[in-house]
């Protein structure tokens, strides 16, 4: 006997890739503009009981909140391209300052960034050209945000 009518199922896409619409609506996505931040909204009269004016001021200070980490995440991000690219320039592969550790890897040109309880101002572990480097990094008139 034949088999009925039978249909194959789709697929689900592999894992790691979104889903066709899902790349086109990310890369038509457009940068978030800062918006000004008014004053907390009010009570309109008569809706005092439909809303908890404690809860919505959490609401509003945790999205305020999360709008600060993510501005403090670009700024972090860009702060570690500005020191990939001067760690490059003067060719340091570690480097270690109040307590954050800045590791090159090797290949990936990716910069690996750890925080450490010791804020000892040790240039270069290990690393001969760290110091001279940190020397030349320092100098007045360069401030390495170039490009």
């Amino acid at each position: 006997m034949a088999k009925k009518g039978t249909k194959k199922k789709a697929g689900k896409p592999a894992k790691g890739k979104p889903a066709k619409g899902a790349r086109k609506a990310a890369a038509a996505k457009p940068a978030r503009a800062a918006r000004a931040r008014g004053p907390r909204s009010q009570a309109l009269p008569g809706m005092e009981q439909v809303r908890n004016t404690k809860l919505d001021n959490l609401c509003e200070a945790i999205a305020e909140t999360r709008a600060t980490i993510n501005d403090l995440k670009q700024t972090e991000a860009g702060n570690e391209q500005a020191a990939l690219k001067v760690m490059q320039q003067y060719q340091v592969s570690s480097y270690k300052h109040g307590g954050v550790q800045l590791v090159r890897i090797p290949g990936d040109e990716k910069l690996s960034v750890r925080l450490s309880k010791d804020t000892s101002n040790d240039a270069g572990e290990g690393d001969a050209e760290g110091e001279d480097a940190a020397a030349d990094a320092g100098a007045p008139g360069d401030a390495g945000g170039e490009g």
